[in-house]
């Protein structure tokens, strides 16, 4: 699926990795024209967890002593 990295883990389970500039809709639009049904999802990374990095990351560390 274009702009999207799709790793098949089952006949029925799909691992997506969805940019954060791109958005679900484009995705599943892409599924749908693949008769791909989408009967469930779930995101694999934690909300707070993946804030918490994203924080850590862009904030230099200053070792102190």
């Amino acid at each position: 699926i274009d702009g999207y990295h799709v790793e098949q883990i089952s006949d029925k389970v799909l691992n997506v990795a969805v940019p954060k500039a791109t958005g679900l809709n484009h995705l599943f639009n892409q599924l749908s024209a693949n008769q791909i049904k989408v009967v469930s999802m779930k995101n694999k990374s934690n909300r707070l967890e993946q804030l918490f990095l994203d924080l850590i990351e862009s904030k230099p560390v200053i070792a102190s002593s």
